[in-house]
């Protein structure tokens, strides 16, 4: 199944790279949702990710602008303690109820 949204492409690369996807609302976010990951080490989570997405495009031929997207959207991750872990999120691709995301721009226009 090929996926066709920044969120579904993310979530697609985390699974493959054997971490599991969910909800957060960050720091700042006002009880906004967007897209995280609970890891121990970011570094290591961000290439496994990254490694997992470029699997993902290559193998099934999907379009570079989705690509594209969904690198940019790790390029702004943050990170928030849990305690004994870390969660990566990403405030610009934000979750509505239905799970569909909407990539912010940093445009001031």
């Amino acid at each position: 199944m090929r996926p066709s949204t920044v969120l579904g492409a993310l979530q697609a690369a985390c699974d493959e790279a054997d971490y599991t996807s969910r909800s957060y609302s960050g720091r700042g976010m006002y009880g906004a949702k967007c897209l995280g990951v609970e890891c121990d080490n970011v570094i290591e989570a961000t290439v496994r990710i990254v490694l997992a997405l470029t699997d993902i495009f290559n193998i099934k031929g999907q379009d570079m602008d989705l690509y594209s997207h969904c690198c940019a959207a790790l390029e702004r991750g943050l990170t928030d303690s849990m305690g004994r872990g870390i969660i990566l999120y990403f405030p610009n691709v934000q979750m509505d109820e239905t799970h569909n995301i909407d990539m912010e721009s940093d445009d001031d226009e």
